[in-house]
């Protein structure tokens, strides 16, 4: 599968979920990319179609919807590394399972459940794909 599948694979999914958040990080509307502010539902399905697709996750943030309406950031977020001589393949799955883990287990003191939304940062795909190939033990060198 190549980019433009995972691509539109991507697209589909988040067409009607969560909150655009081009504008709010200063892409302009017609941009390509996705990024999103998920529930916790939505987030967590996110993160298993990620996997499915061989994508990465690289951490995310977490937001929140104020009462007016207005998304704002709790300064809350997670980062994942590719550990030294990790393979590709280990790191997905490391990532994909540590960002489940930080979003099931997320508690803000302060603010209600509902309100808290999540944006995930993938890795890259478009940059790289294609330009390494997998060798026989399975390994792709980011």
């Amino acid at each position: 599968m190549n980019y433009i599948d995972k691509r539109e694979i991507l697209s589909e999914f988040f067409q009607d979920k969560g909150y655009d958040l081009r504008k709010f990080q200063g892409f302009p509307d017609n941009s390509m990319v996705i990024s999103k502010a998920l529930n916790k539902e939505d987030a967590l399905n996110v993160l298993d179609l990620y996997y499915e697709l061989f994508i990465p996750v690289l951490g995310g943030d977490v937001l929140y919807l104020k009462q007016n309406g207005i998304l704002d950031y709790t300064n809350d977020n997670w980062c994942i590394d590719r550990l030294n001589k990790e393979t590709y393949f280990q790191f997905l799955k490391r990532s994909i399972d540590t960002s489940k883990d930080y979003i099931k287990n997320y508690r803000h003191p302060f603010l209600k459940d509902s309100s808290i939304l999540f944006n995930i940062v993938p890795f890259d795909i478009e940059n790289y794909e294609g330009q390494h190939q997998l060798s026989s033990q399975g390994d792709c060198p980011l």
